[in-house]
């Protein structure tokens, strides 16, 4: 059985709580009280303190959920981000410390001694506890408004039993679907007996071998064609292999090599190029701006010698008076400078036309190197596709030859069943009579084997039910064991599987009947007739019947178990009867029972210790 511990639990911004680490073990083990106090408000007492919140968080950390199916968006705490939410359960399994930690987007576990916790789905989380989620609500916290085992229906009762039991009984289902294939397979194998009584009745018969002599050699003669055709083809592909193996290595591996490096070059080239290309387009776009520049200087002179030789006699912009000898003066000086500025404007052309020859030589020269990387991309594709096809040569070729080679081995290890017959012919009729004998006898075995695998069909599907009606009694067991240990001295439980209608038809169901002694008479009535504290204690016991069930049926244990307000519609004798068998179940298992109550049940129990729950500005937390 795997013994699991809960040793420790952090929750932050789950519900009323912000940040809390609870060591639980430093819990010794025994009844423990979980009380709480609302400072918040004080009127409402316990009530409303978180206790239960962090019991769900528990649940939440380790499954996803809470008891009453609460998906994670609803559970942050009140204006906090929905991510900010958060789980870590440390617990014990079989001595090895693992660290369970639970996220909107992550679930680890960490076993002691790892670096970091690997990421897992729930089904992980499930199978490493050992227990659903379902069955973790009805062993390890019986929460406050979850349903009881003896409130679900009988057909609802009945799946709950089972689905606990399915590992159980299920194999007997798979022995009776084996004893029924065995069976099939018999029948069979009785057939082929037959026919064989046939085929040797026919042969005792008439006994002339030459047919089967002539089979034999025929069948010889066949497997050896068929033996030396695969030997020839494996020769075949084993060149074949060698041929590809040999273009591989000595042509298509070199010529890769040097496309590659070649590549690289012509790469590294054209890289090269278009860094000067680049360099190019500057100097070519500086010589147009200079060009530009000395034809607009060129061009403005002209327009100033135009405007000049149109004026009069006199300055229009001073008015002072110029004479013709003066105007021509001044005109000579301003043709000599626009013939400074054309020789100026032709010797700028040149380092434009300059620019533009090497730019259109280097971008023809890149165009080429282009057309060169693309080719040799080319050419890498197809040499890749060469080596592709040789290498589905190679591996082709291969998987062929061991193919061929099991071939060869399963014809050489075939027998020659022709060989065989002749030898019983050669015996003639009192060789093939006593097989005939032999036949009939292995077909009376095999009779008396159909008829025991018939018998054995039908016993392991009433092992299946016996089984079922023992761990039936067995439930029945705790439950009435737990009954006494609540008070309920003179009552026990039956619970059967199967009743009859009033048309005589059966249900498949699991009914709970309560059976009372008063004053020496006896009262046996459904458990549905019980209400208030008599029906409270009831469901009290079928809860803790079905926890020590589930614990024997699972193989699991933990040392923790949590019971939400428990006392509900008892009396005060039934809280102590209550208290005083949680508080035995604690010291027989050695078992943290922890019970959460808005009551002060401090004075009415032997608790091991208390656990306070407040609830005040900075959250829930424990004192």
């Amino acid at each position: 059985m795997s013994n699991i511990s809960v040793t420790d639990l952090t929750l932050r911004n789950f519900r009323s709580i912000t940040d809390m680490t609870w060591h639980i073990s430093d819990l010794e083990p025994g009844l423990i009280f979980v009380s709480g106090d609302n400072r918040l408000e004080p009127t409402l007492g316990a009530n409303g303190a978180g206790k239960s919140s962090i019991f769900e968080g528990l649940v939440w950390t380790l499954y996803g959920r809470t008891s009453r199916n609460i998906k994670t968006p609803t559970l942050v705490s009140w204006g906090q981000s929905k991510r900010s939410i958060y789980g870590q359960v440390r617990v014990i399994k079989d001595n090895i410390s693992y660290v369970i930690t639970r996220s909107p987007s992550v679930l680890t576990i960490e076993e002691e001694g790892e670096e970091t916790g690997r990421t897992v789905v729930q089904s992980d989380i499930d199978n490493f506890l050992g227990l659903t989620f379902e069955s973790f609500i009805w062993l390890v916290y019986i929460p406050q408004f979850g349903v009881r085992f003896f409130d679900l229906s009988p057909t609802e009762k009945l799946s709950l039993f089972t689905s606990i039991m399915e590992d159980v009984v299920e194999k007997w289902v798979r022995y009776a679907e084996r004893a029924k294939t065995r069976a099939t397979e018999i029948v069979n194998h009785m057939n082929d007996l037959n026919q064989d009584k046939q085929r040797i009745t026919g042969l005792i018969q008439g006994q002339d071998t030459r047919e089967q002599r002539e089979l034999s050699r025929t069948f010889e003669r066949t497997r050896e064609e068929n033996i030396e055709a695969k030997e020839r083809r494996i020769l075949h592909l084993k060149d074949k292999i060698e041929l590809a193996r040999d273009r591989k290595i000595n042509i298509i591996i070199p010529e890769k090599k040097r496309n590659d490096d070649l590549y690289t070059k012509t790469r590294g080239k054209l890289e090269n190029l278009d860094s000067i290309i680049a360099t190019d387009r500057t100097q070519q776009q500086e010589a147009l701006v200079a060009h530009t520049r000395a034809i607009a200087n060129r061009d403005s002179l002209i327009n100033n010698m135009t405007e000049f030789e149109a004026m009069q006699d006199a300055c229009p912009t001073c008015t002072r008076s110029i004479t013709g000898k003066e105007k021509r003066r001044i005109l000579d000086r301003m043709e000599a400078e626009i013939e400074r500025a054309r020789r100026f404007v032709d010797k700028m052309y040149v380092p434009l036309e300059r620019a533009n020859a090497k730019l259109e030589r280097d971008a023809a020269g890149a165009l080429g190197l282009r057309d060169d990387v693309g080719r040799l991309e080319h050419d890498a594709r197809q040499i890749a596709r060469n080596l592709e096809a040789e290498n589905r040569i190679i591996d082709e070729s291969s998987d062929e030859i061991i193919n061929l080679k099991a071939d060869i081995k399963a014809l050489k290890s075939q027998r020659n069943v022709h060989k065989d017959l002749i030898k019983k012919s050669e015996s003639k009729t009192r060789f093939l009579s006593r097989y005939l004998r032999t036949l009939e006898a292995e077909l009376e075995e095999n009779n008396k084997e159909l008829e025991a695998v018939n018998y054995w069909k039908k016993g392991f599907k009433d092992i299946r039910i016996a089984l079922i009606e023992r761990a039936l009694k067995e439930l029945e067991a705790y439950v009435n064991n737990n009954l006494s240990m609540l008070g309920l001295d003179n009552w026990s439980v039956t619970l059967s599987i199967d009743s009859e209608t009033a048309k005589g038809k059966v249900k498949r169901e699991l009914a709970v009947m309560i059976t009372t002694t008063d004053s020496d008479e006896q009262r046996t009535v459904p458990f549905d007739v019980w209400s208030g504290g008599e029906g409270q204690r009831l469901r009290l016991a079928g809860t803790l019947g079905l926890i020590d069930f589930i614990e024997n049926y699972n193989n699991v244990a933990f040392d923790i178990e949590v019971y939400d307000e428990p006392t509900t519609w008892l009396s005060n004798v039934g809280i102590s009867n209550l208290l005083e068998a949680l508080a035995e179940r604690a010291e027989v298992l050695n078992r943290r029972i922890l019970v959460v109550d808005h009551r002060d049940l401090a004075s009415m129990g032997e608790f091991t210790n208390t656990v306070n729950v407040i609830k005040d500005d900075n959250g829930t937390h424990i004192e």
